[in-house]
């Protein structure tokens, strides 16, 4: 059955999605009277691994992907539901990921989940507040860095589903790629007694292709946006506006996309080819219980 992989920044509501994803997977199952699907989700808490020392530095991340992708091989097949509720900031990880689904046959997806700085920072505040799992500041920074956004051009990070979490995601379903500011009176042009020469502008440029770059080091959401300018692949305001433009959903449009890509004859299963290596059940459940064990072996150290 597929692979859900849920890739975005840290603290921007994956697991708040990945969820909700789950809840409607098994309603469906439910009304499809599919008695033998199940879901399963899989993150760092799965697997016993806390986020604030799992990305301390690049060997006990690398340590944490192979523990992720190690679970998600062990859950793999038929029958199960598979969604890899993590970071998943790095494109080479997700393209071991896709290797894994077409060498078990079976359907991927990614979603994209994203939302604004200062929420992000609130929601991971809170999390230390409680006496959550959380980030250190300087981590939280340093992973939006190093953050890969996802491709639909890729084939491993197609399809893509963009979801975006939070405030944003109230208005980003009805905003389009060119907003309209709405003024407080209708302006009326003035007659004109005579015809004004057309003047010779440059070309407009058009947007790029490329996502929008997200994440920024300072914004202000009291103030409103009127305007909208591409510089590259940084737009110049911020906000629910630029999620929009990205081509982001809210919560409950994607919930719906992605349940209907999942549950349809769209989502078919890719077959393996020469850079994919299948294992038998038997060793891969043994290579699963080594990563188990290493994991543990280096967590007590």
């Amino acid at each position: 059955m597929p692979l859900i992989i849920i890739a975005g920044g840290p603290c921007s509501g994956k697991t708040t999605f990945a969820k909700l994803l789950e809840t409607e997977l098994r309603k469906s199952f439910v009304r499809q009277s599919s008695t033998n699907c199940q879901v399963h989700v899989v993150n760092e808490e799965s697997i016993g691994i806390k986020k604030s020392t799992g990305y301390i530095n690049s060997q006990m991340e690398k340590s944490v992907r192979g523990s992720l992708k190690s679970a998600v091989d062990h859950l793999l097949s038929a029958d199960n539901y598979v969604i890899l509720d993590s970071l998943n900031y790095i494109k080479g990880f997700r393209y071991e990921l896709y290797c894994s689904a077409r060498t078990y046959r079976t359907a991927h997806c990614v979603v994209w989940v994203e939302c604004r700085d200062e929420i992000s920072n609130k929601w991971n505040e809170e999390r230390i507040s409680n006496g959550f799992d959380s980030y250190p500041e300087n981590m939280l920074q340093d992973l939006r860095r190093r953050f890969e956004a996802p491709n639909e051009s890729n084939r491993w990070d197609s399809p893509l589903f963009k979801v975006c979490m939070g405030d944003a995601a109230k208005d980003s379903d009805i905003l389009q790629a060119s907003p309209v500011v709405a003024s407080s009176a209708p302006v009326v042009p003035k007659p004109s007694s005579f015809r004004r020469a057309p003047s010779k502008l440059p070309p407009t440029p058009s947007p790029s292709p490329a996502v929008p770059a997200i994440h920024s080091s300072s914004s202000n959401s009291n103030s409103s946006i009127s305007a909208v300018s591409f510089s590259g692949t940084t737009p110049a305001a911020r906000g629910a506006v630029d999620l929009a433009m990205a081509g982001f959903l809210s919560c409950e449009r994607c919930l719906a996309a992605v349940c209907e890509h999942l549950l349809s004859s769209g989502a078919q299963a890719a077959t393996p080819n020469s850079s994919t290596l299948h294992l038998p059940r038997g060793q891969a459940d043994l290579l699963y219980e080594l990563d188990r064990t290493s994991q543990q072996v280096v967590q007590a150290i």
